[in-house]
């Protein structure tokens, strides 16, 4: 299955939609309209219209003959759409969406939802107070950025009993994450997020980082939890001049010891 260029007539006026989940918008009838087909299922296509900032997304499924049937946006989380990507193989779509600033990704079942409306998710996640964004897919998995720990370990999760991924220890940068749908994996591009712990706790003992990436190192170590953190905070006592992060890093050490991990 491939996503097709495909250019279709609907309501008297020419809407051109997606290649390899390119979308394109078009605003028709003061609505802006973006759309993709795949071949499996020729003729239908997902179209999204963005109305006033007032007003919801509107999501369709248009058939050949330009019938559209009004559908529950796919999106879990908000209803302000802001993107979608499609992979090549036509399985899945990623949509990104936000609310106040919140920003979450969603990949859904594609040719199930073109074909009855209704999401089947195969995966989902959200970020605050930090950046997300869809990148592109490449060998089946999507590519996306955040200067958060996309990553499902102890601490990253907001809440685990949820069945979304709700990351929230910060980076001190944007890097780069990719999702595998079949399998259900995040996984960081980045080889020094192989071990968290030691990359926040290298934040610490840097010399050339500032208070500002020392604070995110002492959040992150906090965080993730469990005693490996605690080596790192207590040589960065050693030789950290700030006061208010002394401090913290005296009471970071005390939680952890203290915490039962």
């Amino acid at each position: 299955m491939k996503v097709l260029n495909t250019v279709i007539r609907v309501f008297c006026i020419v809407i051109a939609y997606t290649t390899l989940g390119h979308a394109e918008p078009l605003r028709i009838q003061g609505l802006e309209i973006v759309s993709l087909n795949c071949d499996d299922y020729t003729g239908h296509l997902v179209a999204i219209g963005k109305g006033e900032v007032s007003e919801p997304d509107r999501w369709f499924i248009l058939n050949s003959s330009g019938d559209a049937q009004e559908v529950e946006p796919p999106a879990r989380f908000f209803a302000r759409f802001h993107g979608m990507l499609a992979s090549a193989d036509g399985r899945f779509l990623a949509i990104q969406s936000s609310g106040e600033g919140h920003p979450a990704i969603d990949i859904i079942d594609l040719p199930h939802f073109i074909k009855s409306g209704q999401t089947r998710s195969v995966g989902a996640m959200t970020t605050y107070p930090g950046y997300l964004r869809m990148a592109h897919w490449e060998n089946g998995g999507l590519y996306f950025t955040s200067d958060m720990l996309c990553l499902p370990i102890a601490g990253s999760w907001g809440n685990p009993d949820v069945d979304y991924f709700n990351f929230t220890i910060e980076l001190p940068e944007s890097k780069m994450f990719v999702f595998n749908p079949d399998t259900g994996m995040i996984k960081a591009v980045s080889k020094e997020l192989a071990d968290p712990v030691n990359f926040f706790g290298n934040l610490l003992l840097d010399p050339d980082h500032d208070l500002r990436q020392r604070e995110i190192g002492t959040a992150g170590l906090l965080k993730l939890g469990g005693k490996g953190g605690v080596p790192f905070l207590k040589r960065a006592l050693k030789i950290e001049t700030d006061k208010e992060q002394i401090l913290w890093l005296k009471d970071a050490i005390e939680y952890l010891e203290s915490n039962k991990q």
